[in-house]
């Protein structure tokens, strides 16, 4: 048997070897812990990115490193990308465009200086894609530059909208369908709806977030899609829980004033 002299002690190999092993896994494991951390996505969702949200999403750039914008969980091929100030930040993709490229990396570089391009602190990113039925979709993201600080993620993964599978539909309580029809009803006896007009796009919209929610799509996309706002869904219940019915108001209503009288006030233009 093979021994090994340790300060003036004999120890038997066999008993050395699964410490050794042990050792050699500690540092096997930790390796791979970097990699994630340096890998960090993020995740934004189909109709955020391309702004049916209200707001387009905000994506900052640092100095030393690049940013991914992946179309791959939502299977789009890159048709044309606009970028409206060149003069900080570069675009490159994962293949040309003509051959079916779905990732844009964009990397911070040194200001240049273009003589009839204003300077500004930020600029607009607009993304054409093509889906595998031939359908197009328009992407926009506002890039701005950060001087200081490290990103929080490095990748940008554009993801698919949420639908809700058969067996966890989220269907829309009974009640509620009724306090929605119901407030908009006592707002249109109360005066609250200043025009004929108005009062046909309110009932239609209603009826288009409560379908939407029949179908299972989720709450947030659902008043994004028929352009209504929660406040708006608030005050429809508000109405509908009042027992008082109030007499019309005959004053002028301004929505900037007055946004939680006119009903038109609180939809999503």
């Amino acid at each position: 048997m093979e021994l090994i002299m340790l300060s003036n002690s004999t120890f038997d190999l066999k008993y050395l070897l699964p410490w050794l092993v042990l050792l050699s896994l500690a540092f096997m494991v930790k390796e791979p812990e970097q990699v994630v951390a340096n890998e960090a996505s993020c995740a934004i969702k189909s109709f955020k990115a391309k702004g049916e949200a209200g707001n387009l999403p905000i994506l900052t750039i640092y100095k030393g490193s690049g940013l991914n914008i992946s179309f791959i969980p939502v299977s789009q091929k890159l048709k044309k990308v606009w970028l409206d100030d060149p003069s900080q930040v570069t675009v490159d993709f994962d293949a040309p465009l003509e051959k079916g490229a779905s990732v844009i990396h964009l990397k911070r570089i040194n200001p240049l200086n273009f003589s009839q391009l204003p300077k500004s602190d930020r600029t607009l990113l607009t993304v054409i894609t093509t889906s595998p039925q031939g359908q197009q979709s328009r992407y926009q993201f506002r890039l701005t530059y950060g001087n200081a600080g490290k990103p929080s993620c490095y990748g940008i993964s554009v993801v698919p909208d949420p639908v809700a599978s058969v067996a966890s539909v989220s269907y829309l309580p009974v009640e509620l369908e009724s306090n929605l029809m119901s407030g908009l009803a006592i707002a249109k006896s109360r005066g609250l709806i200043s025009s004929l007009q108005g009062n046909l796009v309110l009932e239609r919209r209603v009826k288009q977030y409560i379908s939407l929610r029949k179908q299972g799509m989720d709450e947030e996309l659902a008043q994004t899609r028929a352009k209504i706002s929660q406040g708006f869904l608030d005050r429809l219940q508000e109405l509908a829980d009042s027992a008082v019915q109030e007499p019309p108001d005959e004053q002028e209503i301004v929505c900037d004033q007055d946004a939680f009288k006119l009903l038109e006030c609180l939809l999503i233009d």
